[in-house]
């Protein structure tokens, strides 16, 4: 359902390989690191908030020609998916993590 045209070794990987092997476990850090002391409001909030910008970061990727989508895809899809993902990582991460 998408594609991304420009990205490192496109002859060998289906995806982007700076964004899932740098990009994407650096922000999930940085956003477990901020979350930490936050009550589950602020976290929902701030979430959801992060999932409305992965969408709208899309739109732009798309603009320059980092990311394509096929008719079927909407930005719906990434604020729904980036929010379960951090969402999950934000309930591992007390599990995992229980003071």
């Amino acid at each position: 359902m998408y594609a991304f045209p420009a990205r490192p070794f496109a002859s060998i990987f289906s995806v982007n390989l700076l964004f899932t092997l740098v990009v994407l476990p650096a922000a999930t850090g940085l956003f477990l690191m901020l979350i930490q002391r936050w009550s589950w409001l602020k976290r929902a909030v701030f979430i959801l908030l992060l999932g409305l910008g992965a969408a709208v970061m899309e739109k732009q990727a798309e603009a320059v020609g980092l990311f394509v989508h096929s008719e079927e895809w909407s930005h719906l899809y990434t604020v729904a998916g980036y929010s379960l993902f951090l969402f999950a990582m934000a309930a591992f991460h007390d599990w995992f993590c229980e003071k």
